[in-house]
């Protein structure tokens, strides 16, 4: 039997990024790898003794990253604190991150959208550039506020509030947003009545114990983390390391009551809106909307153009394969399973419209987020 690869572990497990990545990756290597793991010291050092034969960290300095390269074993880094560290890179789609974040937003009616993100870091930094391009693309023009410490989350607080009697906000990560949250009601400004607030990595208990809970995006850091030990793997199998930056796709927002309302003064598209979003996996159509809504169909057309530039139907159709992507990425249900619950007629009604609105197959999509 060949003798265990010995592998430095540096992951911060006190959140719950690390502790996906550490999941992750203790499954790939129970699947495919005979490795030992060993905790390194913040500093990137380990005793001498132990000879290492691969390395993955967040590597958050260039000095770390200086102590392992002497070590002279391949390394992966799952961080992107820092722009200024050089090594390989296994992290996010960040820029994905930011888009979805914004799109979220969008799809509820906000005009008036912010991100909010730390100074002097680089996933904070392209998760901006994400959100202010699919702003951009929506013709929303948006907001980006940067902050160095939590002093100076209430002046950006009043700066949002004179944007607009309703305001959608994206903050880097879930920790930013449950600041942001207390300084918005702190400061009077309700969550969400006032401001739609979502943050990143949906750390499950403290979304859940947030004052509202917290809508977060959802990274897949599992997959991450295997995705990391299968690069390392071929790397010490002598391949030729990518170069880089490998991205890892984001699964999408997880909706709790911090966004869980529209922007929107038309109470009959709020209405419709909330109708969709509770009836959609009936296979509802327009006409069931009506019946529920004093207003006529020409009326309301013309109200959900003017409000979210699409129709009812359009509206109906996009909720149903939001709904469809996040089976796909979370469960292991069938395509037929997938198709009957959101009242697709049968599986391939369902690949057929999913091609259309996401331009590849459901099979396609959601080989992005399975296990390797």
């Amino acid at each position: 039997m060949t003798q265990a690869a010995q592998i430095g572990l540096l992951i911060q497990t006190n959140w719950t990024y690390g502790r996906g990545i550490f999941r992750g990756l203790i499954r790939y290597a129970h699947r495919h790898q005979r490795w030992t793991f060993h905790k390194m010291a913040n500093d990137g050092r380990v005793d001498a003794k132990l000879r290492l034969q691969g390395i993955i960290g967040h590597i958050a300095s260039p000095e770390v990253e200086a102590n392992i390269r002497r070590l002279g074993v391949p390394l992966i880094n799952v961080s992107a604190l820092s722009r200024d560290v050089q090594c390989l890179r296994v992290i996010p789609d960040n820029l994905a991150v930011g888009r979805i974040g914004a799109e979220h937003l969008l799809s509820m009616g906000y005009r008036q959208i912010a991100f909010v993100g730390h100074t002097r870091h680089y996933y904070a930094d392209v998760r901006a550039e994400g959100f202010l391009a699919a702003a951009d693309k929506a013709g929303v023009k948006a907001r980006h506020y940067l902050i160095s410490n939590l002093a100076d989350l209430t002046p950006a607080i009043q700066q949002i509030k004179r944007q607009g009697p309703k305001v959608g906000v994206m903050c880097a990560n879930d920790q930013l947003a449950g600041s942001f949250s207390d300084a918005c009601a702190a400061a009077g400004v309700r969550v969400p009545d006032d401001v739609a607030l979502i943050g990143v990595d949906n750390d499950d208990i403290f979304c859940e114990l947030a004052q509202p809970s917290l809508s977060s995006i959802e990274l897949g850091t599992e997959r991450l983390g295997q995705t990391a030990g299968e690069v390392l793997a071929r790397m010490m199998a002598g391949e030729v390391a990518p170069t880089g930056e490998t991205l890892v796709p984001p699964i999408g927002v997880v909706r709790r009551a911090s966004s869980d309302t529209w922007a929107c003064a038309d109470e009959d598209v709020a209405a419709g809106l909330r109708y969709i979003r509770d009836h959609v996996q009936e296979g509802i159509q327009v006409k069931q909307m009506l019946a529920h809504l004093a207003v006529s169909r020409r009326t309301l057309e013309r109200r959900f153009l003017e409000v979210l530039g699409r129709s009812p139907a359009e509206e109906i159709r996009r909720i149903r394969i939001e709904r469809v992507c996040s089976a796909l990425a979370n469960t292991n249900d069938s395509l037929a399973s997938i198709a009957k619950s959101y009242g697709f007629i049968n599986a391939k009604e369902l690949s057929k419209t999913f091609c259309r609105q996401v331009g590849q197959t459901p099979t396609a999509y959601r080989a992005k987020f399975r296990t390797l």
